[in-house]
């Protein structure tokens, strides 16, 4: 009698527009994690998808491939850093591309608000068991630093006066406890912090050097204002090559005009 009672009101409920249209904004862009979505990307793995940013990069990772040409390079990297991991699905590709292999990663990422999201990918799905999330981003020194929350995957240390960054705070994953939490060798070190990239490359010096292959995104508004020409050569100075340009964009919206990113594969030969 209850249940018919509360279902008939929640019906009467739903049926006013505006409170309708207002539940599902609010379950869309505040909750969306109640309603714990799982996706199946094969027999027996799933995405976990905590928001609706976590559905861009699903479709950028299991729909548009992105990783496939990088794996045709290097192989399956079974022990591996992502820097800037958003929400794991990188590692959940790694997964569904291990044929059973165990998988042993470090995962890092500045915003809290994945830490939920990637914690429940790394528990249900096999071949995880060996990674681990920590919230935390990459820069000069220990302590607590500001990390800025913007939608989408764009939540960086940066900040390029975009007036779009909610300004939280985060501690720095210092080079020698990245070396501690996951010891080296490194199959691949995944790098795509939004502006941060100069950070990783002046102050994880000795990450680099145990690098078989390093995967990073380059972004023009980098806070250490490198060029795609300094970085190559940077990178290039640790005795890793550049294998191939995976993207390059020109387009991107900034307040002050169209910003350039661009991705590049580096092997050790």
């Amino acid at each position: 009698m209850k249940k018919a009672i509360v279902k008939a009101l929640l019906k009467a409920l739903l049926g006013i527009g505006p409170l309708r249209r207002r539940l599902v904004f609010a379950f869309r862009h505040e909750h969306f994690d109640w309603l714990d979505v799982r996706l199946p990307v094969d027999d027996t793995h799933k995405a976990v998808l905590a928001s609706l940013e976590a559905t861009e990069s699903f479709s950028e990772i299991f729909v548009r491939q992105a990783y496939a040409p990088v794996l045709q390079k290097t192989g399956l990297p079974t022990r591996f850093l992502d820097l800037g991991c958003h929400y794991g699905l990188f590692s959940l590709y790694l997964a569904t591309q291990a044929d059973g292999a165990d998988l042993q990663g470090l995962l890092v990422d500045g915003d809290a608000r994945v830490r939920d999201g990637v914690e429940k990918l790394l528990t249900i799905n096999p071949g995880l068991d060996g990674c681990r999330f920590v919230h935390g981003v990459v820069g000069q020194g220990s302590g607590d630093t500001t990390f800025y929350l913007r939608p989408g995957m764009g939540s960086s240390s940066e900040n390029p006066n975009d007036n779009q960054g909610v300004a939280s705070t985060t501690r720095i994953i210092s080079e020698a406890e990245m070396l501690e939490l996951l010891p080296p060798p490194y199959d691949l070190v995944k790098v795509d912090i939004e502006g941060g990239e100069g950070d990783f490359l002046a102050h994880y010096p000795r990450v680099l050097s145990q690098a078989k292959h390093l995967l990073i995104e380059w972004h023009s508004w980098n806070a250490a204002g490198l060029s795609q020409d300094a970085l190559c050569e940077t990178v290039a100075r640790c005795g890793l090559t550049r294998t191939r340009c995976l993207e390059q964009r020109d387009d991107i919206p900034m307040p002050s005009g169209p910003a350039s990113c661009a991705v590049y594969l580096f092997s050790r030969e």
